[in-house]
């Protein structure tokens, strides 16, 4: 009896033992924030969503509805709790990635020709909550990010999976329309507007006809979605974004390009 109670005390130290000195995983029960622009330079807006952790491989694909599939950014924010001690970092992006806890930036691979190499670092924390804030960037090509850390002195290197193959049902949902690369029109060439992603009116040349539209009504249309050479004010149902539905569009008056104007009447268009 004596020796048995002698077992089970060491038996939970050894437990106790292995608990302390096991890593604590990385993001375990944190939310991320994280939030799309459709520039490379964190300056347009698009969709935010929440996600558990920093692990995205999307291969060639948009990243999320009515996002661009190259040239486009993401900032992702969460205040995370950490224990006072050593933690290993580990960051891994194509194209590139920056990280900051409390404002201070301890990895930053921008401009510096490291996409596809892992960033490893070893930083003192105090315990507590603190803010960490995750800058990506994408250019062209695949598309992956991952932040990984563990509490102590190891490090496990990530390894992006391969890039899911999406089943494409609808069709639509793996389709982008086709924007042309450069237009011009009997109101102007529209090429600059195009390469900057910025409203038609700032392209637009009047062409001194008395029917011809004038700046103001130009000013008052949204900004064109889907670039081509088109008809003014002709209708048509189409893709005005990557993996959404179809919807009716019109052409600008600019005769430059396409932007919402409503649901499709009747039946999808197939490809």
């Amino acid at each position: 009896m004596k020796r048995r109670n002698l077992i089970l005390p060491a038996l939970l130290v050894l437990v106790l033992l292995a608990a302390v000195t096991a890593p604590l995983l990385a993001q375990s029960g944190n939310s991320w924030y994280v939030q799309y622009y459709s520039d490379p330079n964190w300056s347009v807006p698009s969709v935010g969503m929440y996600s558990p952790y920093i692990e995205f491989n999307w291969g060639t694909v948009p990243p999320a509805p009515g996002m661009p599939s190259t040239n486009w950014t993401a900032s992702m924010t969460s205040s995370a709790y950490f224990y006072a001690g050593n933690y290993t970092f580990s960051a891994l992006a194509d194209d590139e990635i920056s990280m900051q806890i409390d404002g201070v930036t301890y990895i930053n691979t921008m401009g510096a020709g490291m996409s596809g190499k892992t960033v490893t670092l070893i930083l003192p924390m105090t315990e507590g909550y603190h803010n960490v804030v995750v800058l990506y960037r994408q250019y062209t090509g695949t598309a992956y990010v991952y932040l990984t850390w563990i509490y102590g002195s190891a490090s496990a290197t990530p390894t992006p999976p391969p890039a899911s193959t999406p089943s494409c049902d609808p069709w639509w949902s793996c389709s982008c329309p086709t924007q042309a690369t450069s237009v011009t029109t009997q109101y102007g060439d529209y090429t600059s507007c195009i390469q900057q992603n910025i409203h038609q009116s700032n392209c637009f040349v009047s062409d001194g006809q008395w029917n011809s539209p004038n700046m103001g009504s130009i000013q008052t249309e949204p900004q064109v979605q889907v670039w081509g050479n088109c008809t003014p004010g002709q209708l048509q149902c189409m893709q005005l974004a990557c993996n959404q539905e179809p919807v009716e569009a019109t052409c600008s008056k600019t005769a430059a390009g396409w932007f919402y104007y409503g649901p499709c009447p009747e039946s999808t268009p197939t490809p």
